[in-house]
């Protein structure tokens, strides 16, 4: 008997006949009203005029939907890897187990339990999750959950992520400024040559030649720190991989452009006012170079001195010059070593990338040229900087960590008595990461929403993959797999953040050739949820949305919903250091 416990309405009456001792039984109803509150399944057993002994025992009994598929199960839209740990979240209580069926033949390949309810305050839900580990077979399934509820339908296998990763890589060349891009490449975010004058440094009448680079993000600013972070990501996993190097290139041979006689590297290339919805060839208002800051300066030295390591065996001249140029901003570094911050003029209305601290660039330069020189001055001043504060973080505005990473795999570093220092740091750094993801429902590893979450996210995953390759401990990389994992679908809005890939991934992202085109390009990672509701479209969700869920498909939600190619760059990273 199916009914409501308060008011005893019975929904649906069935009997059956027990003649056998393996019996499967199912039966359909439907409720007329949309809802029921406190609904009960009881069993009488036997009848009155029936006296007989008799054991019977009820197992895996399910509630389905047959009318439609719920998707309320949580998982990587994108899907598994065979070797990886999977797991899927349920955002309520859905029952004791789960199966996960395969698609092809609609069998049941796996059961497990359904476990570890967590209260997720950032979420507003009650969380569960399922391990599936054991499905390894390459083929496509779903998961079906005791008490009503599926997934969206996801593969297992191997290089799952290979067309993943090349679009993502395809959406970063899309960026490049100063070039004509071709239609039957790039279709209709293909252009002409853009932004090929040369450029005004401010407050002087100097002209200098800046094309090239990469647009930033939605608008088309070049930016010296978010470039030198989106190729430091591309260079960890460049090895053997001719596309990632030379689109590594084309980025440095622009920073290379924005560094001055005296050493200072300029902050940024941008026009003075943000254009509108067009193309890039249409925006031909005049280019300014802004004066330089020392953590520009700092993350530039730091960025060339690898680019001469990763490419020396690839252009000996062209790593030399990139050897030179991280030299020379890290002399203008030693002679000057107050914090030089910079705010953008009044008739300047840009990006501002400002930066509070210049300690970790100071770090991240100076480790990186010792890395590849030896040479003591170096060292020592890497030291001294890692003993001003604490630093960490591989963020354009964080980059400490790109040092310690680079030390820790030099082979040189071993000998060193700061090397256990360094290690430590980075390990407790990746322990507080693991802390706060395992005590999330879905393994977030922020406790707070902000501009860019996805992109913190993703850094997360990178740091946490950094210390497993420094220590092999596979809970690293897990739960660097998880941060993977929410990207792509498994999160609270059951939707993924990478344009072109999953279920519900965004339309109408804030990218201004995309909107003039009226275009959904493949391969853009958005910034994502941002609970501090910056922008005229997100402040009007409603006020009690929980933080986890403030994020809104539409291109003029610029603080959830913008892309960038730091953003790209990190996932590509993360992607390639997994797999």
């Amino acid at each position: 008997v199916l009914s409501n416990a308060d008011n005893n309405e019975v929904y649906l009456e069935q009997e059956y006949a027990l003649n056998s001792t393996d019996n499967n039984y199912s039966f359909s109803f439907k409720m007329e009203n949309d809802s029921t509150f406190n609904g009960r399944i009881s069993f009488y057993i036997g009848k009155d005029s029936i006296e007989q002994e008799h054991s019977i025992n009820f197992s895996k009994i399910m509630i389905s939907n047959i009318s439609a598929k719920d998707n309320t199960i949580k998982i990587n839209h994108i899907g598994y890897d065979s070797k990886d740990e999977k797991r899927c979240v349920f955002p309520y209580n859905q029952g004791d187990y789960f199966n996960v069926i395969n698609i092809e033949t609609n069998e049941i390949v796996y059961t497990g339990a359904i476990v570890n309810e967590v209260k997720n305050e950032l979420t507003g839900e009650t969380n569960y999750y399922g391990d599936f580990s054991n499905v390894t077979d390459t083929g496509r399934y779903r998961i079906e959950a005791q008490i009503i509820g599926n997934s969206y339908d996801f593969d297992i296998g191997d290089n799952i992520y290979s067309s993943v990763t090349n679009s993502l890589l395809s959406s970063l060349s899309s960026q490049r400024c100063g070039e004509e891009l071709s239609s039957e490449i790039y279709g209709l975010l293909g252009h002409k040559i853009c932004h090929n004058s040369l450029a005004k440094v401010y407050g002087t009448d100097n002209m200098i030649d800046v094309t090239g680079g990469w647009h930033d993000a939605g608008d088309f600013g070049r930016y010296t720190k978010t470039g030198a972070k989106a190729v430091m990501d591309l260079l960890l996993v460049a090895k053997n991989d001719d596309s990632i190097l030379n689109e590594a290139r084309y980025e440095l041979e622009w920073m290379l452009k924005m560094q001055a006689d005296s050493g200072d590297v300029y902050s940024k290339a941008v026009t003075a006012n943000l254009p509108g919805d067009i193309a890039s060839d249409m925006d031909t208002t005049d280019i300014y170079v802004l004066s330089s800051n020392t953590a520009a300066t700092g993350i530039f030295a730091g960025t060339m001195a690898y680019a001469y390591d990763v490419y020396q065996d690839v252009d000996q001249d062209f790593a030399g010059k990139c050897l030179e140029a991280a030299k020379k901003a890290w002399e203008y570094l030693y002679a000057t070593p107050d914090n030089i911050e910079e705010s953008n003029p009044e008739d300047i209305n840009a990006g501002v990338y400002r930066d509070s601290s210049d300690i970790d660039e100071r770090f991240f330069a100076s480790i990186s040229l010792w890395c590849v020189t030896n040479e003591d001055k170096y060292y020592d001043y890497a030291i001294d900087m890692l003993n001003k504060e604490d630093i960490s973080g591989v963020s354009y505005v964080n980059v400490a960590d790109y040092g310690k990473y680079l030390f820790l795999i030099n082979s040189n570093a071993y000998k060193m008595k700061e090397y256990q220092i360094i290690k430590d740091s980075l390990i407790n750094e990746a322990n507080t990461i693991l802390s706060i993801g395992s005590s999330d429902g879905y393994n977030t590893t922020v406790y707070s929403y902000n501009w860019g979450s996805n992109g913190d996210i993703v850094n997360n995953g990178i740091v946490l993959m950094m210390t497993y390759n420094i220590t092999g401990d596979q809970n690293y990389r897990q739960m660097a797999v998880e941060q993977l994992n929410y990207v792509f679908g498994k999160n609270c809005l059951n939707r993924t953040f990478v344009t072109g890939f999953g279920y519900n991934s965004p339309n109408y992202i804030h990218h201004r050739p995309s909107i003039y085109n009226n275009l959904i390009p493949s391969g853009f990672l958005v910034g994502g949820v941002n609970s501090n509701r910056e922008d005229d479209v997100i402040v009007n969700m409603p006020l009690d949305t929980p933080p986890a869920k403030v994020y809104v498909d539409d291109n003029g939600s610029y603080s959830t919903n913008e892309v960038s190619i730091y953003w790209n760059s990190s996932l590509i990273a993360l992607i390639r250091m997994l797999y």
